[in-house]
């Protein structure tokens, strides 16, 4: 196949023209000849669209065995608990700071199920219960109420509302 065939898709376009780039400031690639560089390039194209298609599949594989909000939910709470380990350290140990430890907290304020529609509607007072809380469940300075938002905002980043089929629900008091 010659090189003009080569090139239809962007991707080959590109590996072309970076091959066009190398062999008219060098003459050759590095020793390797044209033809060679461009059967070299041509290949890790190849690699790089069957790799993509191979995510491309998998991700509709996911999208047929979609799973239950609840089936997700382990998921969720393991992200939310990083997430906020990750965020409220320091002041809190980082090293105390588990992903599960986390959760009990967020639990005291926004309650055992929790969900990225319940955390997003947390209002200032509840934020601002929660770094409280933070403090005190770890016998530490509480982190400020920024760290909090952060965490939050982070946690919704990865997992936005709706994301275990729940709809968007006001916090009750």
């Amino acid at each position: 196949m010659g090189v003009a065939a080569r090139t239809r898709t962007p991707l080959r376009q590109l590996a072309a023209a970076a091959s066009n780039l190398f062999r008219n400031r060098q003459g050759s690639c590095a020793g390797i000849g044209y033809e060679a560089w461009i059967d070299i390039v041509w290949d890790a194209s190849e690699y790089a669209i069957m790799g993509t298609n191979r995510v491309l599949a998998w991700a509709a594989e996911g999208a047929t065995m979609a799973k239950r909000g609840e089936d997700w939910r382990p998921d969720f709470e393991q992200a939310l608990g990083e997430t906020f380990g990750d965020y409220v350290s320091p002041p809190v140990p980082f090293e105390e700071a588990s992903p599960h430890e986390c959760c009990e907290v967020v639990w005291r304020v926004a309650g055992r199920d929790v969900t990225p529609a319940r955390l997003a509607a947390l209002g200032e007072d509840q934020v601002s219960d929660l770094a409280r809380k933070f403090g005190e469940y770890f016998e530490c300075d509480a982190p400020t109420v920024e760290q909090v938002r952060d965490a939050i905002a982070h946690t919704l980043a990865r997992w936005p509302v709706g994301s275990l089929g729940e709809s968007a629900e006001p916090l009750s008091d």
